[in-house]
């Protein structure tokens, strides 16, 4: 079991990431990805500002998906019902969008909220990033007005106590409180855990150190509902993670709990569904595919 975890992690470093970079006209090389099963045909998410749909995520129940442009856009959400049907933009008055990478949904003290991460930083040099918190819309506010305002409820000024990271994902734990900032690097993933207390102003806090993973290149992340399961996704392969009963922290699934990803341009988002049995992914070139696809399962593992 142990030498099968590693062949199937040193596939994923040296031959699948390598190759999956390597695009022709920014299309992921499909015999090496493969795909997911689809069940319908892939829905647009069209709308003239999104073009590199970078974070994605759905709203509680289910009905809203949330997702932002990468670095060099206005601070602004685009909401998309399920079937990609366009709902309103909404802009994130008074925040900043140095790198906004990834974003998620969450919920504390009875009150739905978005957290953003403005978090890139592909040079290592931000002394310290920012995620916003925002209060979710409601569905009957978006079909009210196809542009939207809203406030900034908590700021939270991150630094990492490692110093500077590049990370691209971002997911809330429930069972944690937390919020998880994952690292962006080639051979490995280190997690980082951002505790929530109060949700309001402006807040210093520190990002601190919990574990790695070897996972190369994650460029988008997600928890499940049930706090059991960390979904990551990178150029090429994604990864499933279960929580460690007994640290509270994760472990990677069996065989390195790789599993195929559709084939997608530049694809750096990927979110549960609000059930856990699928995932959903997007590209970061427009138009926008939303690709809805089953969860992986994978085989029990030994003891």
């Amino acid at each position: 079991m142990i030498w099968g975890r590693m062949f199937a992690l040193k596939v994923q470093i040296v031959v699948v990431t390598p190759l999956c970079i390597a695009v022709l006209g920014g299309a992921v090389w499909p015999f090496v990805v493969g795909a997911l099963g689809q069940d319908a045909p892939l829905p647009m998410l069209s709308h003239d500002g999104l073009t590199e749909s970078s974070g994605v995520c759905l709203s509680r129940d289910g009905q809203m998906l949330y997702t932002h442009n990468d670095s060099g856009d206005q601070p602004r959400l685009f909401v998309f019902r399920r079937d990609g049907n366009f709902l309103s933009e909404v802009l994130v008055r008074s925040a900043g969008a140095i790198d906004w990478e990834d974003m998620c949904a969450l919920s504390l003290a009875g009150t739905d909220y978005l957290a953003i991460g403005d978090v890139g930083d592909n040079q290592q040099r931000r002394e310290n990033v920012k995620i916003y918190l925002v209060r979710q819309p409601t569905l009957e506010q978006l079909n009210a007005a196809k542009s939207l305002v809203v406030s900034v409820d908590c700021e939270l000024t991150v630094t990492y106590d490692s110093g500077p990271i590049n990370c691209e994902a971002l997911a809330f734990d429930p069972q944690r409180q937390s919020l998880w900032l994952l690292s962006k690097e080639p051979l490995r993933c280190r997690l980082f855990e951002v505790e929530l207390t109060d949700l309001s102003g402006k807040q210093e806090c520190v990002a601190r150190y919990r574990q790695t993973l070897f996972v190369p290149l994650v460029t988008g992340a997600d928890i499940s509902r049930d706090a059991e399961r960390l979904v990551m996704c990178s150029y090429a392969a994604g990864n499933m993670a279960i929580r460690d009963n007994q640290t509270g922290l994760w472990k990677l699934e069996a065989e390195g709990g790789v599993f195929r990803l559709p084939a997608r341009r530049q694809g750096e988002s990927i979110c549960f569904s609000e059930n856990g049995q699928r995932l959903l992914l997007t590209s970061e070139f427009a138009p926008t595919p939303l690709f809805d696809v089953p969860s992986p399962s994978f085989q029990i593992r030994s003891p």
